[in-house]
């Protein structure tokens, strides 16, 4: 059987596990620069604020309601997902990660108890060893699973296999767009087709539901009739790219702003980048104004390296002296990124007669100091100094964030 475990409002349930004042009160928690609405509790969700909602289009809702406004708390949301990871790799090592909140997990479970008294012990392991409240689905493929994960929230029982119901009638109830991976568009050209439900889906003929979504409606007919053509990815593909991009919480027009802002961006690339022990070839740098405005522009350049290569300062050089001729003065820039490609893993990388071994290898030292030494202490305990230069200037606007109460030293509750 196939198990999808989903955290019940995620974002938010971190936030009550370390403030529990905010326990059944409503609740929102924003994106990058305090944008958007990216979480809420169900008492938020029943004063009538809509996922993905402008928070400017809110306001007056929030200040009616009294509803707590919270910034995104990224590495205590990362930190709590690995928490719970780790717990459900205990149950079995089928697992795949599918997202922050979201984990497939295929069991073979023989014990005399059914499976939704198996959900209701994992649920209250997770409860009882994080404080996350999470949703559980059991189905005889991913899709099935995914379906019973969100009839679970609908019963208010928070675990639900779907095999206990009549499945026919389940899937009738299911409207198109409900279904895993099925879109608007998707949705619309399945409608015209006479196809509304899963159930109808499940029955289509063939050519009737390749016409209309291709590959993908031919797994979803599959796996709606439990056939699982949909497999547990346990084993993470290595990245093509590495992407690292950030808006500013404010236009930027000084160069010395802009510089930092890139050099952190490379930071976090190449943080990711020795993680699993790759190095890069290329690198694609950019800066951007806002898009919402006049005159939006772009500046981006390509640069090649001679070697392949993890070292931060290395690639930090290149690419402020590369864009340094692109950058306009004057100009109001609110985003800036980099993207790493050619990626491959250190052990494949073929030694030339040209390279300065040594000099290599003495930086590739420096870099594991580097990393063991913020591992240990903490990010950004050591750093290039350019990014730690004007950061109040263009970092994202954070002003309601929680404390990294899981991974910083300073901000670790105390118990009196």
């Amino acid at each position: 059987m196939f198990c999808l475990v989903d955290g019940n409002n995620f974002y938010v349930s971190c936030e009550r596990v370390f403030n529990p004042r905010l326990i059944a009160k409503p609740v929102i928690v924003l994106s990058n620069n305090d944008g958007c609405v990216v979480s809420r509790s169900n008492e938020a969700k029943a004063i009538g604020i809509k996922m993905g909602q402008p928070y400017h289009q809110c306001k007056r809702l929030v200040q009616l309601n009294n509803i707590h406004v919270l910034s995104s708390n990224y590495e205590l949301y990362a930190d709590m997902s690995d928490r719970i990871t780790q717990l459900l790799a205990t149950v079995t090592p089928d697992l795949e990660i599918y997202s922050i909140d979201e984990s497939f997990l295929y069991l073979n479970y023989n014990d005399k108890k059914n499976w939704y008294e198996k959900g209701l012990e994992i649920k209250a392991m997770i409860y009882q060893q994080t404080g996350i409240p999470v949703g559980i689905g059991f189905g005889k493929t991913k899709t099935l699973a995914k379906l019973a994960n969100k009839l679970a929230k609908q019963l208010g029982t928070g675990v639900c296999c779907l095999h206990d119901y009549d499945v026919t009638k389940v899937l009738k109830s299911m409207l198109i767009e409900e279904i895993w991976g099925i879109s608007h568009g998707i949705g619309r050209r399945l409608r015209r087709q006479g196809i509304y439900n899963a159930w109808q889906l499940r029955e289509a003929p063939l050519h009737v539901v390749r016409s209309s979504c291709h590959s993908l409606g031919e797994k979803l007919k599959l796996e709606l009739m439990e056939v699982a053509v949909m497999k547990l990815e346990i084993a993470k593909s290595p990245n093509k790219h590495i992407i690292s991009s950030r808006s500013f919480g404010m236009p930027v027009m000084q160069r010395p702003q802009l510089y930092a802002a890139l050099t952190e961006n490379v930071i976090r690339a190449t943080e990711k980048l020795r993680a699993q022990q790759l190095k890069t070839k290329q690198c694609y740098a950019f800066l951007q104004t806002s898009p919402f405005k006049p005159h939006y522009q772009r500046h981006g350049v390509d640069i090649i390296f001679e070697n392949y290569t993890s070292v931060t300062s290395l690639i930090v050089q290149a690419v402020i002296e590369t864009l340094a001729t692109q950058i306009k003065d004057g100009m109001m820039y609110t985003k800036s990124g980099i993207m790493l490609s050619q990626l491959i893993k250190d052990s494949q990388i073929q030694a030339s007669l040209f390279n300065d071994e040594k000099r290599q290898l003495k930086l590739d030292k420096a870099m594991k100091a580097y990393d063991a030494i913020n591992q240990k202490w903490g990010k950004g305990t050591i750093t290039i100094s350019r990014a730690h230069q004007h950061r109040k200037q263009w970092r994202m606007k954070q002003t309601r964030r929680s404390q990294h109460y899981s991974t910083k030293w300073y901000d670790i509750k105390t118990i009196q």
